[in-house]
């Protein structure tokens, strides 16, 4: 009768070796998945630095593309106020002659 039930224990704890191993390789699998998504992030990560390099110098240059205009507008006022002021100049300078 001990013989059956150590037999039967055996029985037993063969099945939850067995299932155990089962586990173990699911596990195994659920691990290398997760190591690869970890490089993946790690990779992902570079990608969106880069990413947000990318998006400053275009801040920076679209930044300087805006002021662009109003530097050609300045150059333009102090062009016309240079002739107005020279045609004045002129003027008096020929009516005192």
């Amino acid at each position: 009768m001990e013989d059956n039930k150590l037999s039967e224990r055996l029985g037993i704890l063969e099945t939850k070796v067995s299932n155990m191993e089962s586990e173990i390789k699911d596990l195994k699998s659920l691990i290398s998945e997760i190591h690869e998504m970890s490089l993946n992030i790690v990779l992902m990560t570079e990608q969106i630095r880069n990413i947000n390099n990318d998006v400053k110098e275009l801040k920076t240059d679209v930044s300087e593309m805006q002021d662009q205009p109003a530097d050609k507008w300045a150059l333009i006022v102090k062009t016309v106020i240079t002739g107005v002021v020279s045609a004045i100049v002129a003027y008096i300078v020929t009516m005192l002659k």
